[in-house]
């Protein structure tokens, strides 16, 4: 999983991603299977294989089950955000890209003697939270979390063995990156330097309408007919399997709810012991200097000392003198919170303490930390008379899901070839729809995952069915009933004709904005005021922003346009103005500087090792990926090019009929005790 996050970590997506694995308290990429169990030798002849890496071979049943489960992972984590999110996600190409890499590594840890011994897996595992309960590692804990990520102990600590050889390589590899010291000095004016702006914000007017003639449209699209291609459009039947059309033929027995509780005891119906306690934090960052450390324990030694003083106040010493922004004004206050809430030293100590006592300075990463504990809870175990109709109702939904997974499939191996899809419908009594004309630019609307489900339709023949496919909730079984191919449209198409009004419309819309924009900028330079002039332009309304660094192309209150902001800090106070109009978004921007603060020089001391360190950082990611490349070369990576050309949904189709035929499947693997036994 490694590659996939230093990928797309500038991506929002991962930003949420890696808030969700903070909340599920899950270790990244350790819930994965052991890559190894999915690659084997390339037997003679074999052509069902998605890719061949030397003498390796990933079959399409092994590359299924290894993105079934980076699938279940995101699932677990993402909980209520999945949906919106991973029709984003081809999870069969990252699953594939992640094997290769993965194995290629492997080979190359081993080639450089890269070695892992058992006490570093254990001290590794544990020092994640998750597996702790009442103040120590829970060994059953640790096997149930593992089980509801579909792994167990042997598989999660051959990836936490990848893992920890990954880290000794990638630090093999630091020890051979350069940094100069102007990288670093500039990679912190880009951080420090600082300006801000006025700017005259230009819109169109609400319902504002340009002169448009059917002239106009006519010869752009004469000029531009390339712009014209009309994609290929479909239409399709399919069938409707809802789970709640089952929900009546579901029994739900005693056996089967005493067994979901046992089995989930733990996880859902265990309330974790909770502590209340209040914090005083004096700041301090893990690379900050020595010195500057120092001076922070020093502070929360003395804020210690008057805490323990008789008759102390700690909420207001927390109000006066912590630096934790949250809680400072709440007297230190940050309520109940069990242990795996806050980073394993708070809790360590606070969990040990006992009500009313203060402890501290305790060091974290965020600083130090003088700690109140008031009010401990123990833990929980709800009975299973409170959680029974919880159970119940997430049993039904359970196997009613599978009762219409079940009818699909049953359904599915009924149609014959050739055989009308609504007609077997209307006679089973089985709901059905005919959608409008779809295209991959324009997909099926009104339709769980209608992103993926149009993907994988484009790759069908006319008449051909679908196998079954899983929306959100529902499953579907569709048959392609039309296509139009793609066209060089025709100016009396009516959708010719529309695309050709919106594009003339933009154009005008645009021209009218940059001419009021040159118009404001001629003003400015005349040495009229902003506000006046902002008054006089239509759709103007003025904006001041506060200051920003010019790393990275957002500007605060505007938008991102990397252009405006490199021109911004060309200016200088004494030429304040950007005589150029720029887009951001749907409006145009005239500039002119306000404020200009350069770098203080007297702070690069403070900032240098954590700028140094994200260097490395990025040069380390983007070795890792060119070293990844060169050696895909060397290994002469062989793909199955009609599984590359297959859309998501297209790959998990292929990958599931080699998983029906039994073909490809794994050698059952041996058990082995694992680093705890």
């Amino acid at each position: 999983m490694l590659s996939i996050f230093r990928r797309h970590s500038r991506s929002v997506f991962i930003k949420v991603l890696l808030l969700g694995v903070a909340a599920s308290f899950i270790i990244g990429f350790g819930a994965f299977m052991y890559v190894g169990r999915y690659l084997s030798k390339t037997p003679k002849g074999t052509k069902s294989y998605v890719a061949k890496v030397g003498s390796q071979t990933i079959t399409p049943e092994s590359l299924n089950h290894y993105a079934e489960q980076m699938e279940n992972y995101y699932k677990s984590v993402l909980k209520d955000n999945f949906d919106q999110l991973s029709p984003n996600m081809d999870f069969y190409m990252m699953a594939l890209n992640e094997l290769i890499d993965e194995s290629i590594f492997e080979v190359e840890a081993q080639a450089l003697g890269i070695e892992v011994s058992t006490a570093e897996i254990q001290r590794r595992i544990l020092s994640n939270p998750a597996f702790w309960r009442r103040a120590k590692f829970d060994r059953e804990q640790y096997i149930r979390i593992l089980q509801r990520m579909g792994t167990n102990p042997q598989e999660f600590e051959e990836q936490e063995k990848r893992a920890i050889q990954m880290l000794k390589f990638k630090e093999l590899l630091n020890s051979s990156i350069k940094i100069s010291e102007s990288e670093i000095h500039d990679e912190f004016l880009a951080r420090n330097d600082k300006a801000g702006i006025e700017a005259i914000l230009i819109k169109i007017e609400p319902n504002f309408e340009p002169d448009l003639s059917d002239a106009d449209m006519e010869k752009y699209y004469n000029d531009h007919k390339a712009e014209f291609i009309i994609p290929e459009e479909r239409k399709t039947d399919y069938l409707i399997f809802s789970p709640e059309k089952y929900l009546d033929k579901v029994v739900i027995t005693d056996d089967q709810i005493s067994k979901y509780y046992e089995d989930h005891k733990a996880s859902d119906f265990t309330e974790q012991e909770k502590i209340k306690a209040r914090h005083i934090l004096i700041k301090s960052k893990p690379d900050d200097s020595e010195e500057k450390k120092a001076a922070a324990k020093k502070k929360a030694e003395n804020v210690l000392e008057q805490a323990k003083k008789q008759g102390a106040d700690f909420s207001e010493l927390a109000k006066k003198y912590s630096e934790d922004e949250g809680s400072a004004a709440k007297g230190g206050d940050l309520g109940f919170f069990a242990r795996t809430a806050v980073v394993k030293p708070f809790a360590d100590a606070v969990f040990e303490a006992k009500p009313g006592e203060i402890v501290g300075p305790v060091s974290s990463v965020f600083g130090y930390h003088i700690i109140l504990a008031e009010e401990k809870k123990p833990e929980k175990v709800m009975e299973l008379s409170e959680v029974k109709d919880r159970i119940v109702g997430i049993l039904k939904d359970e196997k009613a899901k599978e009762g219409a997974k079940e009818a699909a499939q049953k359904a599915l191996a009924d149609l014959k070839p050739g055989s009308n899809l609504i007609e077997y419908a209307k006679k089973q009594n089985i709901p059905f729809m005919s959608s409008l004309p779809f295209s991959k630019e324009n997909p099926l609307k009104g339709l769980e995952k209608g992103k993926p489900a149009t993907d994988m339709l484009m790759t069908l023949s006319k008449g051909e069915k679908s196998q079954v496919f899983e929306g959100s909730r529902s499953y579907y079984i569709f048959e392609v009933t039309n296509i139009w191919p793609e066209h060089q449209g025709e100016w009396q198409e009516s959708e010719v004709k529309f695309l050709a009004r919106d594009k003339v419309r933009k154009l005008k819309i645009n021209q009218i904005l940059m001419d009021r924009a040159n118009r404001a900028i001629a003003a400015l330079k005349g040495g009229a005021g902003i506000q006046s002039v902002a008054a006089s332009i239509e759709g103007s309304d003025v904006k001041r922003t506060d200051l920003f660094t010019r790393a990275g192309p957002f500007i605060p209150g505007l938008g991102s346009n990397q252009e405006l902001k490199e021109e911004i800090f060309k200016h200088t106070l004494s030429d304040p103005l950007i005589d150029k109009p720029y887009n951001i978004g749907n409006m145009i921007v005239v500039a002119r500087l306000t404020q200009r603060e350069s770098a203080d020089e007297s702070k690069y001391p403070d900032e240098r090792n954590a700028i140094k360190q994200s260097i490395m950082q990025m040069k380390s990611n983007r070795f890792i990926d060119e070293w990844i490349e060169a050696k895909k070369k060397e290994f002469g990576v062989v793909y199955n090019e009609q599984f590359l050309s297959l859309d998501s949904e297209g790959k998990k189709q292929y990958s599931m009929k080699f998983k029906r035929s039994g073909r490809g499947r794994r050698p059952a693997q041996s058990r082995s005790p694992d680093v705890f036994d």
